[in-house]
């Protein structure tokens, strides 16, 4: 691998644009040379919340096919199921179809070990039947259900007990632990409920993003809403300081309903985390 290190001036200019100064930050990026990989998956994930399909797609075609330039495998994963979807969403199956077969012929003529190989045709070929209309393919993450009857929070508590006893199920470790399993096996009415009464404590992103789906389901539009700009303001944590949005939200069906142009252009401006230290 080949992994650049960024300049400090440059990883300030991406934690300017995570902090909600968009245009400053992209007019900054021109004043830095070199770096155009990493460059150009920050502005694929401003045109995707821009809905400017095709400039997204243009920039993760020229950017993507270097992603040994960085550590994080995520943003790999995460740009596919964007791509795909922006691709979708503008009408431009063909065009998606033909990086994608493109994409995996440049890395099948590389010297790359055969569990990477392996690794690259599973996830083109999954996104090609995405393209290709199939539903529920085998990348796609699990449905969830709305649920009208289901098991008490009571016997998640009980659980918590034999399995993590050292935590207190009223704490906001214990009630994670809890919602994690209330999500996909508790009456959803208690799930919001239980969830609204820790919202703005909750630290784990997967349980904001199920949350928001299941308020999509719900047909609670404002609340999934508001759910994922608490998550992209307070739990979302970049792992590449090019990593400027929460990609994950163009992987989720439920979601797609209530990702309007409005909501996105309000996580764009949020400020958002940056690295971890």
């Amino acid at each position: 691998m080949s992994i650049e290190k960024l300049p400090k001036k440059l990883k300030d200019i991406f934690t300017e644009i995570r902090s909600g100064e968009v245009e400053q930050g992209i007019n900054n990026l021109n004043s830095i040379k070199g770096f155009e990989a990493q460059k150009n998956i920050a502005l694929a994930e401003i045109f995707y919340y821009n809905d400017d399909y095709d400039s997204a797609m243009e920039k993760d075609e020229s950017s993507l096919l270097h992603e040994d330039k960085w550590y994080a495998g995520n943003i790999l994963i995460e740009h596919f199921f964007a791509y795909t979807y922006g691709a979708m969403i503008s009408n431009q199956i063909e065009r998606a179809i033909n990086f994608y077969n493109f994409f995996l012929e440049c890395k099948e003529q590389l010297d790359l070990p055969s569990y990477s190989i392996n690794q690259y045709r599973y996830q083109v070929e999954q996104h090609l039947l995405k393209l290709k209309g199939f539903k529920n393919v085998k990348i796609d993450p699990p449905l969830l259900d709305v649920l009208k009857e289901g098991k008490d929070k009571e016997e998640f508590e009980k659980l918590l007990k034999e399995n993590r006893p050292k935590l207190n199920p009223d704490s906001i470790e214990g009630i994670e632990y809890i919602l994690h399993f209330m999500i996909t096996d508790s009456k959803s009415s208690d799930v919001f409920e239980c969830y609204e009464n820790y919202a703005d404590q909750i630290r784990i992103e997967n349980i904001h993003i199920d949350i928001a789906r299941l308020y999509a389901l719900s047909g609670k539009t404002k609340r999934s809403q508001e759910t994922l700009i608490r998550y992209a303001e307070k739990c979302w944590w970049p792992v590449e300081h090019f990593q400027i949005l929460p990609m994950k939200v163009f992987e989720y069906d439920e979601l797609k309903t209530v990702l309007t142009s409005e909501l996105k252009q309000q996580i764009l401006e949020v400020p958002k985390a940056t690295i971890k230290k």
